[in-house]
């Protein structure tokens, strides 16, 4: 396509032109076939792609790696529960220094 609106059409068929520059290509669709068989089979493919995606799921595997990658913090523990550990760690050292000391009384 040698048209000059090209650029312009791809923009209007994802909806990120302004008020104004939708109107104005709009107006060239209407004289321009070549311009006009663009977005119609763009809106064609993004309707396919649509459809393609409710029909079809990524399987687990496939899902967990893309998560891994995208949230790659996500698999290192948590501060808190290296606090929780520690926490436990530290009250059951406590509870052993207390069973060492003489009970009172006795």
């Amino acid at each position: 396509m040698n048209c000059e609106w090209r650029e312009k059409a791809d923009l209007y068929v994802d909806n990120e032109l302004e008020p104004a520059a939708r109107q104005e290509v709009a107006r060239h669709l209407l004289t321009c076939a070549e311009c006009a068989a663009v977005v119609m089979d763009q809106h064609e493919f993004k309707k396919t792609v649509r459809v393609a995606g409710r029909r079809f799921s990524a399987p687990p595997e496939l899902y967990a790696a893309v998560r891994k990658q995208v949230h790659p913090r996500e698999s290192v523990s948590p501060w808190w529960k290296r606090g929780l550990a520690n926490g436990v760690f530290a009250s059951d050292g406590r509870s052993c220094l207390l069973s060492l000391l003489p009970a009172e009384g006795k």
